[in-house]
């Protein structure tokens, strides 16, 4: 008994203490050696420069039969020709393996952990730094190992990771702008939770980050993936963004929005809610939901414009894991404008270097300086309740300018019970008439209309009018011109004028019954500084008739009242 007493408490002893010294003679002997091989490794699969501050052997992991190494300080460089010095930096990287699996067909590693990563993610128009790193990594293992055969299959072993995780990473996205100054966008406390990965198989994901450094704008993306290979990655999952849209980088927003989001407001948000399928190598897409909550757009805070609703949107991520193509999709919904709405369509695409898109609908009860002064530069120019029947945009650009200076659509537009403050026409008129021509600075005031309808056209950074009509309840204009996006006014017009003048130019009885004639008129200068220039010298050749007989026939009159007079 005695015996096996001893041999009970032997045998785990001696086999305690074998490991004990087996993982002190492992730890000791790699100390030197395991910086190099883990250097080498991985310097032997990479085509840019990997540098680790450190590498140890855990003894704890090693008596419980799960080896475990930890690197610390590992370094990956960036691809020649892109402004940040290195792709990733890890504080960390820790992984556990079985030691039984060491010597099988696969190799089952209990964790693999990247603890305080930071991705540089560089972007330009030729491609992004990620995206030349793999393709240079394909053409160094193409060169460096042999073809399998058939009869000489791979003799590579499987690996298999219980988890993988990423845990506190940051992503900096720098934009390098042809001739600009690199600008920077980061992505914080991003986590990423493999579980039961292995490359021929399928696994659960989940991935989670803010966005801008901020606290509201997040992404989830929980899901599966896998299999994994170089050139397909099959997933699918949900997909929830959720964005506050003061929390955007300024310098985002004024390279792809100018003025738009000015000032969006500290209650706006944005929410996206999508099921996604795909490949992340090649066309991730899905459908769902885009709600938009108290978005006031426009830089004025006095007149921004507040959007709200929900739409059905689709979604598509081209190449992912390179360079990401992204288009979205809103088709038949409305969404609240104001005090007004809008339904059509809208569409948007961006490929990391430059945003295009359109859309087509109608826009019904929105205040026309509101939705002026959220989309342009101009406000309390115009005022009146909008409708557009019917509509059709589209703009491309690498920015604001570029965007806002492509847009080319069409329309019509219908202004009901409103003004325009840059003068008053009639007035105008009025100051001049006296002196029969010429013109200048317009009268101050406001031309009042019920209606102003016309159709719309832009393109070339000019607004066109082309048919342009204006009723009051008295008085009529009718014509043409355009206005430039720098405000330049040109303006060709035919204003129904019944003042006295029209008496003394034999104009003819109106609706209203007085005398009526029209005048042509000429508006140019700038929104700011208009000029309207009656042109009284074509009035009077045209009414050459209508005056003599209306200074003879007061003559005759007069005459006639002289022989009555006792």
């Amino acid at each position: 008994m005695k015996i096996l007493r001893r041999l009970a408490i032997g045998i785990p002893l001696a086999y305690i203490a074998l490991m004990l010294i087996a993982g002190l003679v492992a730890k000791f002997a790699l100390s030197g050696k395991l910086h190099d091989s883990v250097l080498a490794k991985a310097q032997e699969y990479l085509p840019v420069e990997v540098t680790i501050a450190s590498a140890d052997f855990s003894l704890k992991q090693w008596m419980m039969l799960q080896p475990a190494i930890a690197v610390q300080g590992l370094t990956l460089g960036n691809a020649p020709n892109f402004p940040s010095k290195n792709i990733l930096e890890a504080g960390e990287v820790s992984v556990q393996v079985s030691l039984l699996s060491l010597f099988s067909d696969q190799i089952d590693i209990r964790y693999f952990r990247l603890d305080r990563p930071r991705v540089f993610l560089d972007n330009k128009s030729s491609g992004t730094n990620l995206q030349a790193i793999i393709e240079a990594t394909k053409h160094k293992r193409a060169a460096t190992q042999p073809q399998a055969t058939e009869s000489e299959p791979s003799a590579s072993p499987g690996v298999a990771i219980e988890g993988l995780s990423v845990t506190s990473g940051a992503l900096h996205y720098t934009d390098v702008e042809r001739g600009g100054t690199p600008k920077t966008i980061t992505i914080d406390d991003v986590d990423l939770q493999l579980t039961n990965f292995s490359t021929d198989s399928s696994c659960d994901i989940v991935f989670a980050a803010r966005l801008f450094g901020s606290s509201d704008s997040t992404v989830h993306f929980d899901g599966r993936a896998g299999p994994f290979s170089a050139g397909s990655i099959p997933a699918n999952g949900d997909l929830d963004v959720d964005l506050a849209p003061d929390e955007l980088p300024k310098q985002l927003r004024d390279k792809y929005l100018g003025k738009l989001l000015g000032n969006p407001g500290g209650s706006s948000g944005v929410a996206l809610a999508t099921a996604m399928e795909g490949d992340l190598v090649g066309v991730f897409k899905g459908s769902g939901t885009l709600t938009v909550e108290d978005l006031e757009v426009g830089a004025d805070p006095e007149t921004r414009l507040s959007l709200d609703g929900q739409v059905p949107l689709k979604l598509a991520v081209t190449r992912l894991m390179e360079r990401p193509v992204v288009d979205l999709l809103i088709s038949d919904a409305g969404i609240s404008m104001g005090e007004g709405q809008w339904k059509g369509q809208a569409e948007l695409h961006y490929n990391g270097n430059r945003l295009w898109g359109g859309s087509r609908g109608a826009i019904q009860g929105v205040r026309i300086n509101e939705f002026v002064s959220a989309f342009g530069s101009t406000r309390d120019k115009v005022f009146g309740n909008l409708a557009v029947d019917r509509y059709e945009m589209s703009f491309a650009g690498r920015n604001a300018d570029e965007m806002r200076n492509s847009l080319n659509g069409k329309g019509n537009i219908d202004i009901q019970e409103g003004y325009i403050s840059l003068f008053d026409l009639f007035a105008t008129i009025d100051k001049y008439s006296s002196k029969l021509l010429g013109g200048g600075e317009a009268a101050d005031g406001q031309t009042q209309f019920t209606t102003f309808i016309s159709p719309v056209q832009i393109r070339d950074r000019h607004v066109y009018l082309p048919d342009a009509i204006l009723k009051g309840t008295s008085s009529a204009i009718r014509g043409q011109g355009h206005i430039t996006f720098d405000k330049q006014l040109h303006f060709d017009l035919q204003a129904g004028y019944s003042g006295a003048l029209a008496t003394t130019l034999g104009g003819k009885p109106g609706a209203d019954g007085q005398p009526q004639i029209a005048i042509p008129v000429r508006v140019r200068g700038t929104l700011d500084a208009p000029r309207v220039m009656p042109d009284f010298g074509q009035v009077i050749k045209r009414n050459i008739p209508g005056i003599l007989e209306s200074i003879f026939g007061n003559k005759k009159k007069e005459e006639a009242a002289d022989q009555t007079d006792p």
